[in-house]
């Protein structure tokens, strides 16, 4: 019966590399450059987003639609109808709400991969301890088999 416990069929895996938690704004500098213009093309549209992109920007925009809207209607051409509702609604509207939308997912993701970090991180650790304990379990087993080894040419007939 071969022995189980022969190291020559055990791999043995590199130290694993170090774990990073990679965000949106951490890759900012791959988008833009990292020099001094590529940082002020970043923070710009960061800046941009968080102006533009929210709920307050959106009904700031409402506003200007709805002053614009009697005009539309007074003018009564389908022309200027159109116009309104292809430009100004769905332009002035819709781009917003889409920001703010994609700026909420952009947050869940960031912290769901956070949630994923810290949980393989654990997981990495109960691994890195589980072999720690089999490595205790070998040494132990090499010890018996020793033991066992001894106790049979002990017992062996000469």
């Amino acid at each position: 019966m071969p022995d189980m416990r022969d190291s020559s069929d055990v791999q043995h895996h590199p130290v694993s590399p170090p774990h990073r938690l990679v965000r949106a704004k951490d890759v900012q500098a791959s988008i833009h450059g990292a020099g001094p213009t590529g940082r002020f093309n970043a923070w710009l549209a960061v800046r941009a987003t968080a102006v533009l992109g929210n709920m307050w920007f959106f009904w700031f925009c409402v506003v200007l639609d709805l002053l614009e809207l009697p005009a539309v209607i007074a003018s009564r051409s389908v022309i200027s109808v159109v116009t309104y509702i292809s430009q100004t609604v769905i332009q002035l509207l819709a781009l917003p709400l889409l920001q703010v939308g994609q700026r909420i997912i952009s947050e869940a993701q960031d912290m769901r991969a956070e949630t994923d970090h810290e949980t393989l991180v654990a997981l990495h650790r109960l691994s890195e301890q589980q072999i720690h304990i089999l490595k205790g379990q070998s040494q132990v087993l090499e010890g018996q088999d020793d033991v066992l080894a001894e106790l049979r040419s002990a017992v062996a007939p000469s």
